[in-house]
């Protein structure tokens, strides 16, 4: 289209004579270069007198933001122009120098680049226009270029909102993929989006992202939080000696007390903020080197913490030993969470932890003998106590030896388990429903029904219990409550088929004949 429009100045400006490029410049080339010069004008004060950041708000505002980073084609643009117009990003990157050195003199060479009207070669209507066009499209690039940290974090923060108010996961990653199309290197974009991988399991990716924004820290204070999350996910991870490169890092920063990490306020917690606590960071490391038999790290870090002046230091330990052996278990890293609860005991034989290391004896170890003093243990010093805190570990307590006295088939001391856990839990349905079951190994049978019918007030939407309390009546003697109750499950027929195979295995002929012809009336 340019290349159709003379180029050249009319010879005579008194000229009567109006051609095609007269009207060009009139009606066209001369409003717009006039306008876009204002414009460009107003960019270049806002910038020199340092009040771009005021106009900047404007990028907070999420339509702004959506309309640049949409479907990616505001960044495809700006690239490309500053790909295809060297010159043009040159001046843009001056504009942006010239903003930061307003009281700088020697910028008679960047004025007149930037506003190049004072020169001939421009007085072209026709090149003065194209002119204007490029450099109010620089302008713009001058606000996108500083707008656009300002766009991606609050992408960024508009994401983990999406994320935490309404748990919507594919919303926040698209809003974090938004982002960094704007800025891909923004140190709390990378942050975020790693926290909400982390949250979400993928702890790989996780460990990609945090690596990521370590690489786009630009000051201490970031790249201590950055370090600080790696050393998190390769512990969990099973990767202790990245872990303990990390903390290292974070050993030789001269931050000594860095500030909460540069994420938005939605993923604090998602940082562990208590590396920033120097004796928590010495017991971290105290904890990788003795499970990496670093011995002298171990032993040195050993000392810092008893030779600290806090009395409480050197009971860190095992407060660290079992939270990573909780979060190794998680992720599948039972030997090394094995150690983790064994090192915990050793240090401080607290109920919880006696607890831990119980579990991971039986399912780990494969010690029932182990497992089963651990417990004893634990339920020695929580049925002492008082505080009401202690009964959930108490319930786990008769809950784990429950379990071990049934393996161990003796129902006379797993009974008495249960009767102590139904006084903590009166209507826990799945411990009364084992208590009926129980009571019918012991022919008991009415008190079978009894803890049935408990079952199944506590949870009367059930109807396996409500076909164990058909089943109950039935061994009872109680045949009207058993049909009932066996209608109310839809399971009439299992019923009367377990009644007969019972009577059957215990030689009652007479009640397992009963049974079948409650069976053939069903038929």
């Amino acid at each position: 289209c340019m290349h159709s429009i003379s180029v050249e100045p009319t010879k005579d400006r008194n000229s009567s004579v109006i051609n095609n490029s007269s009207i060009w410049t009139r009606r066209v080339a001369q409003p717009l270069s006039t306008i876009m010069h204002r414009i460009n004008t107003s960019i270049s004060v806002s910038l020199r007198n340092n009040t771009a950041s005021s106009h900047l708000s404007l990028a907070r505002h999420p339509l702004f933001a959506s309309s640049i980073i949409k479907g990616g084609v505001g960044t495809q643009w700006y690239t490309t122009m500053f790909t295809l117009l060297k010159p043009l990003e040159v001046n843009t990157l001056s504009v942006r120098s010239y903003a930061t050195s307003s009281n700088n003199n020697n910028n008679n060479q960047f004025v007149r680049h930037y506003d190049p009207y004072q020169d001939k070669y421009y007085q072209s209507p026709t090149r003065r226009f194209v002119t204007s066009l490029l450099v109010t499209a620089a302008s713009i690039g001058v606000i996108y270029l500083t707008a656009k940290k300002f766009i991606a974090e609050n992408m960024a923060e508009n994401a983990m909102e999406a994320y935490f108010k309404k748990g919507d996961k594919d919303h926040a990653l698209k809003y974090l993929g938004y982002a960094l199309s704007v800025d891909p290197n923004n140190y709390k974009s990378l942050m975020n989006k790693a926290a909400l991988l982390l949250r979400e399991g993928n702890s790989d990716v996780a460990a990609q992202t945090f690596a990521k924004a370590l690489t786009a820290s630009k000051t201490e204070v970031e790249s201590y939080w950055a370090h600080s999350a790696l050393a998190e996910i390769y512990l969990v991870q099973g990767r202790l000696e990245d872990a303990y490169v990390h903390l290292k890092m974070m050993e030789k920063s001269p931050i000594t007390a860095p500030p909460s990490p540069a994420t938005t306020k939605h993923t604090h917690a998602q940082v562990d903020t208590n590396a920033a606590n120097p004796i928590m960071l010495c017991a971290k490391m105290a904890v990788l080197a003795v499970l990496q038999s670093h011995d002298a790290d171990a032993q040195k870090y050993m000392e810092q913490l008893r030779d600290n002046p806090d009395i409480n230091a050197i009971k860190i330990l095992p407060v660290i030993y079992a939270e990573y052996g909780l979060s190794l278990w998680d992720n599948g890293r039972y030997e090394l969470a094995h150690r983790c609860f064994t090192k915990a005991v050793e240090i401080d034989p607290s109920p919880s932890n006696l607890i831990n290391v119980a579990i991971s004896y039986k399912q780990h170890a494969k010690d029932t003998k182990k497992f089963y003093e651990h417990l004893s243990k634990a339920e020695e010093i929580l049925s002492k106590s008082s505080n009401e805190s202690d009964k959930n570990n108490l319930y786990r307590v008769y809950q784990n030896l429950k379990r071990y006295w049934i393996d161990q088939n003796n129902n006379k001391t797993a009974l008495q388990y249960m009767q102590k856990i139904e006084i903590l839990q009166p209507k826990d349905s799945i411990n009364l429903h084992d208590m009926g079951l129980i009571y019918r190994q012991m022919n008991r049978y009415k008190e079978s029904s009894v803890s049935m019918e408990k079952a199944v007030k506590a949870n009367p939407h059930s109807n396996k219990l409500l076909m164990e309390l058909a089943i109950c009546f039935a061994l009872q003697g109680a045949k009207q409550q058993a049909i009932t109750a066996a209608k109310q499950s839809g399971k009439e027929v299992e019923v009367w088929t377990y009644v007969s195979e019972y009577w059957e295995k215990n030689r009652n002929k007479r009640k397992a004949r009963e049974a079948l012809d409650e069976l053939a009336k069903l038929e």
